[in-house]
């Protein structure tokens, strides 16, 4: 109640009753009404001379306007569902003032707001009638960051699975786990696991979209535009270029890219790379063919891949020499000669001396159609049998010419091109 101003000359006693009950001498009192209604105040005034009088007003008090409104949390960049539920009681509402907590305000009745940043807000709503009244209340609202999808294809090439990789965050502490993850691939194909794979059998671009989905119901999308590069075709031709060296070529039909890298594995477990290399080869037995299966890998600037295997002979390149023979032993196999074994040779000269560096043997004779040594020696000299002993070896010999054997390998690597044999009886 408001207070009412009177001529104070002379009076000494002001007796106010407010209608609810409550009472005052105050000359100039406030009282505030707890409850709507129609009160009437009198005021009685008393001046020194015990003379007094008294006044009535009815006085109205209105109720106070209802403000009330709903929300619930949202995810960043939706608009705040905001309901306004207040309502006038005495009087008619027609004043709004919505403050959200951001420094964002409207008059609206019911206005849309959208929050720039994430973040807990308290909005506040001021209600006001035509009687003058006004009533406020408040409410706290959450705005959840969205997921950030994002994720990684280690390459893409035509015809391989790839894999995509999930590597979307969530912003802590407003943040959740991700619940659901919804692949588009660009080619038809589409997928709902965290890190699918995908088969492309078509090169070219493609957009491939990812979406993924919070526990609080927050969404969020990304998409990147991939290619899909064609594969090189691996293959490759060899030629024999001296003993046992063989060299390969590259011959790959490039793919998406004019650039790639060749490695190499030949079969006899040792590797290489480049796109023309050699290669030599250790055959360890005479007279025979060994097989290999050569294999080229080529990975391209694109790190798309091919490989290409095929099968290779290689003849041997060889010159073994006996260091024992028994003439009298029994069954005419060679273990009773002295007969070097070998092949592809160009010229050979084998010499066999005594004790006393006396020549007792010699021969050069081949065999025109492998080059393999033809004669032997059955240890006699002009028809006698010779005496057990241990005699020395000489040879001279060539692949080519101008590829020579480079002898025999005795121990701790040392080559030779001499040697013994023993004659056993």
């Amino acid at each position: 109640m408001s207070s009412i101003q009177q001529n104070a000359a002379g009076i000494v006693l002001w007796s106010w009753d407010f209608g609810d009950s409550n009472t005052t001498n105050t000359v100039n009192p406030s009282h505030y009404y707890l409850n709507p209604g129609i009160y009437n105040a009198s005021l009685i005034v008393t001046d020194s001379s015990s003379c007094s009088d008294t006044i009535n007003h009815n006085i109205t008090v209105d109720s106070l306007p209802n403000a009330q409104f709903s929300v619930s949390d949202i995810c960043l960049g939706y608009s705040a569902p905001v309901s306004n539920l207040s309502n006038g009681t005495s009087g008619v509402i027609n004043a709004w003032s919505w403050d959200f907590g951001d420094g964002s305000s409207s008059s609206l009745e019911n206005p849309n707001h959208i929050y720039s940043n994430y973040g807990i807000y308290n909005i506040s709503l001021s209600v006001g009638d035509d009687n003058g009244c006004s009533r406020d209340t408040t409410m706290e609202i959450v705005v959840y960051p969205n997921p950030i999808p994002e994720f990684t294809a280690p390459y893409l090439c035509l015809d391989d699975e790839v894999n995509f990789t999930d590597i979307s965050t969530i912003i802590a502490p407003l943040g959740e786990t991700l619940i659901s993850w919804a692949w588009d691939f660009g080619n038809g194909s589409s997928s709902s696991d965290q890190n699918p794979s995908v088969l492309y059998d078509t090169s070219g671009s493609y957009m491939v979209s990812l979406t993924v989905l919070d526990l609080n119901g927050c969404v969020d999308s990304i998409s990147n535009s991939v290619i899909v590069y064609d594969n090189p075709i691996a293959d490759f031709e060899y030629s024999e270029s001296a003993f046992n060296i063989v060299e390969f070529t590259d011959l790959t039909l490039a793919g998406s890219s004019a650039m790639w890298d060749a490695s190499w594995s030949f079969g006899d477990n040792s590797s290489a790379t480049g796109l023309t290399v050699q290669h030599e080869y250790n055959v360890a037995e005479y007279n025979s063919v060994s097989y290999f299966t050569i294999c080229e890998t080529v990975v391209d600037a694109n790190l798309c891949a091919d490989e290409f295997c095929r099968d290779i002979e290689i003849e041997s390149y060889s010159l073994w020499i006996p260091n024992a023979f028994s003439p009298e032993g029994h069954g005419g196999g060679d273990e009773t000669k002295f007969l070097p074994k070998g092949k592809s040779l160009y010229t050979y000269h084998i010499k066999v001396f005594d004790t006393w560096g006396n020549l007792i043997w010699e021969s050069k004779a081949i065999n025109p159609d492998d080059g393999s040594p033809l004669e032997y020696w059955d240890g006699r000299v002009n028809g006698i049998m010779m005496p057990q002993d241990v005699y020395v070896w000489e040879v001279e010999a060539n692949y080519s010419p101008v590829l020579e054997w480079q002898g025999k390998e005795y121990n701790r690597g040392k080559i030779r091109k001499t040697g013994t044999v023993t004659l056993i009886k």
